[in-house]
C-alpha cells in the first residue's frame, strides 16, 4: 500500500546491468507481467486495485504529481493564486476510491503542508501548530497518516480524519491499514526506533532491536527491516502475531505487503517477492531492465517502479499480472 520507496544504489544497478548482459535468458521462464510505461519520467510511488497509478513526473515546468489510468495519465492540480508551488508537489499514496495524499511546498518559504487530492481538487490538510507536515499513506476509509511538525517545533506523528488532525506523539507513521491499524516506528532516546504498531490507541513495539516498519495490510502483519549500523546493512523482516520473522537475507529491504501476504522486497540481488518462506525474483518473471525504484504493489499483484532505461531517464511503469 505504500509509497516513495528507497532505491537500489546505482553501483548495484551497474553490477545488475552487467550480470544480465552477461548471462543468458533461461528458457521457458514464467513471464507472467506485462510491462506498460507510463508515458513520463519520473516515479510510480503506489497503486490501487483499480490499477489506478499515483507517480510523479519530473519535467520542468510541467512537473508534478499526475494519476495514470488506462493508458492515459492526468496531472494533479494545485490551485492558482500563489499560495503553493506547483512543480514541487509529491504524491505519495492512493486508496481505492481514487483519493490521493502527498505534500507540496508553500510559495516563498522552505516548508510544506500536507494534502489531498480528491475529484482533482487539493485540500490542504494544515499542521499540528508547527511550519510543514508530510502525508505518506491513506487508507479505503480516507484516514490519512503522516508527520507534522507541533507548536513547540518537535516532530509528531499524526492520523488525519474528517478535518482533524490528531497527534500521534513520538510515533511516526508510514502505513495505515483499512481497520485503522497504523504501522510505523517508536522514536525513544535520541537516535534510536523500533518498528512499532499503533491500534485502538495503543502503540506496541513489534521488536526490541533497532527496526522499522515500512508498510500494513488489512491482516495485521506488518513488514519493514532490521537495521546492523556495524554493517550498515538492513534486512527484511515480517511480524506476524507478535511473532518477528526474517524473510530475506543479509542486505534486504521489505516495503510492501498486499493482502494475499506477497511482500516486495530489495536484495542485494534486486527486486523480489516473498510468499509463504518462498522468493521469486523478478528477473525471472520477465521483469528487464533492473528496478532502480521501488513503488507498491496492489492486491492482484501488480507492482508499479522506476527501471533503469539510459541513465538518468527513470520511466515510471506498471508490472500488471
Amino acid at each position: 500500500m505504500l509509497r516513495t520507496k528507497t532505491t537500489l544504489t546505482m553501483a548495484t544497478v551497474a553490477a545488475l546491468v552487467g550480470s544480465m548482459a552477461a548471462a543468458p535468458a533461461q528458457a521457458g521462464a514464467a513471464r507472467p507481467y506485462r510491462v506498460v510505461d507510463l508515458g513520463f519520467v519520473g516515479q510510480a510511488v503506489a497503486i490501487n486495485d483499480k490499477r489506478q497509478v499515483v507517480g510523479n513526473k519530473i519535467d520542468g515546468e510541467n512537473s508534478g504529481p499526475v494519476v495514470w489510468e488506462r493508458g492515459r495519465h492526468v496531472r494533479l492540480d494545485v490551485p492558482a493564486g500563489g499560495e503553493y508551488q506547483a512543480q514541487e508537489a509529491i504524491a505519495t499514496d492512493i486508496n481505492n476510491r481514487g483519493q490521493v495524499v502527498g505534500y507540496v511546498r508553500l510559495a516563498g518559504v522552505a516548508t510544506q503542508h500536507a494534502v489531498l487530492w480528491e475529484r482533482g481538487v487539493m485540500r490542504d490538510l494544515g499542521t499540528l501548530g508547527g511550519q510543514f507536515s508530510h502525508a505518506f499513506a491513506i487508507n479505503d476509509r480516507g484516514q490519512v497518516v503522516g508527520t507534522s511538525q507541533n507548536a513547540d517545533g518537535v516532530n509528531h506523528g499524526f492520523v488525519w480524519e474528517d478535518g482533524r488532525m490528531t497527534s500521534l506523539g513520538l510515533f511516526v507513521p508510514d502505513d495505515i491499514n483499512n481497520r485503522g491499524q497504523i504501522s510505523g516506528f517508536q522514536r525513544y532516546g535520541d537516535v534510536n526506533s523500533t518498528a512499532a504498531l499503533l491500534r485502538r490507541d495503543r502503540v506496541t513495539r513489534l521488536d526490541l532491536r533497532t527496526t522499522s516498519a515500512m508498510a500494513i495490510n488489512n491482516a495485521g502483519t506488518v513488514v519493514g527491516y532490521l537495521t546492523d549500523y556495524v554493517a550498515e546493512r538492513n534486512t527484511a523482516y515480517l511480524w506476524r502475531a507478535g511473532r518477528a520473522v526474517a524473510i530475506g537475507p543479509f542486505d534486504s529491504t521489505a516495503f510492501d505487503i498486499n493482502d494475499r501476504g506477497e511482500v516486495l522486497m530489495v536484495t542485494s540481488s534486486g527486486v523480489e517477492l516473498w510468499r509463504d518462506g518462498r522468493v521469486t525474483s523478478l528477473s525471472d518473471l520477465g521483469v528487464t531492465p533492473p528496478v532502480v525504484n521501488v513503488g507498491a504493489l496492489n492486491n492482484r499483484g501488480d507492482i508499479v517502479a522506476s527501471p533503469y532505461d539510459s541513465f538518468p531517464r527513470v520511466n515510471a511503469t506498471v508490472y500488471l499480472r
